[in-house]
């Protein structure tokens, strides 16, 4: 029921109306530069570190799991269980999550169907004045159940790739970023007007027969320059914005905002690709579809 509302509240309002263990401690030698995501499999659950932002004394990390071969189920633990090391040695407790807010505790645990990737993010806070860059990410313990005996990853990332610049992400995440807010500065997109559709992974999500065919006819979006989404389901504008949704690019990725905080999807956007596809960061049950649009073509 919770997740039929979710869904038919995405219409009602436009487009919502539209890591192998180590115990060794970290040495203070200078890491290697890392520019490239780093991934590892364990138990059928295939890992990859994205990327980490270290700034003002807190670490956010960008992972996704994919369950290879079939459906299993992912528990995230954090606290003492997942720490992350700095360069001078010292180890820090952390938070876990699907989706982009680490300490939001409802997202701790997913079902991951078969090959498709889903989103998780990693939090560290008061990291040490002194800290330059991320040493290694500990993770100590995660549940992986759904093929009999429930099996623990235990794995370790040494030297991820770090960021230590601001982007509009990352002040998402502290909620210091206003989708739609005119004065917010929004990196440039090729992907100005777009067309999508929304289907979901499998026929088990059940959600109303009138919002199938809605999402599996598509809408036309405009991506307006200060951060505004705007929607219509029948043509290419005129379009509706709504002040909760909106788009804005960190690094080589579009998100795209259906409802703050909750409905998300974020495509790679470092290579040209059409259609560009990817998967509901919160979970990962609805696979979008997008294709570049140039204005006013159906």
């Amino acid at each position: 029921m919770r997740i039929y509302l979710t869904l038919l509240a995405f219409l009602i309002l436009p487009l919502t109306a539209c890591m192998q263990s180590t115990e060794e401690t970290p040495s203070n030698a200078p890491p290697k530069e890392q520019t490239k995501p780093i991934t590892q499999t364990m138990h059928g659950i295939e890992i990859t570190l994205h990327y980490c932002t270290l700034i003002e004394q807190t670490v956010d990390c960008r992972f996704s799991a994919k369950s290879k071969g079939r459906l299993r189920v992912l528990n995230l633990m954090g606290g003492s269980t997942t720490k992350i090391y700095d360069d001078t040695g010292a180890s820090y407790p952390t938070s876990l999550a699907f989706g982009s807010n680490a300490k939001d505790k409802a997202q701790r645990s997913a079902k991951l169907s078969a090959d498709i990737p889903y989103h998780f993010s990693i939090r560290a806070e008061n990291i040490s004045i002194n800290a330059t860059t991320i040493h290694m990410i500990d993770i100590k313990k995660m549940e992986v159940s759904g093929g009999g005996a429930v099996q623990f990853i235990n794995i370790g990332f040494t030297n991820p790739p770090v960021r230590k610049h601001s982007t509009i992400v990352d002040e998402a995440q502290r909620g210091a970023h206003t989708i739609g807010n005119s004065d917010t500065a929004i990196t440039s997109t090729p992907y100005q007007y777009m067309f999508a559709t929304i289907q979901p992974v499998n026929e088990g999500i059940r959600f109303d027969h009138n919002i199938r065919e809605l999402w599996f006819r598509g809408a036309y979006l405009h991506l307006r320059p200060d951060g505004a989404l705007g929607h219509n389901w029948s043509k290419p504008g005129p379009y509706v914005y709504v002040p909760e949704q909106g788009w804005y690019i960190s690094d080589d990725r579009l998100i795209l905002v259906l409802e703050k905080n909750k409905i998300s999807y974020t495509f790679d956007i470092s290579t040209y690709k059409i259609p560009m596809v990817t998967y509901m960061d919160q979970g990962g049950i609805f696979k979008m579809t997008a294709f570049k649009k140039d204005k006013g073509e159906k």
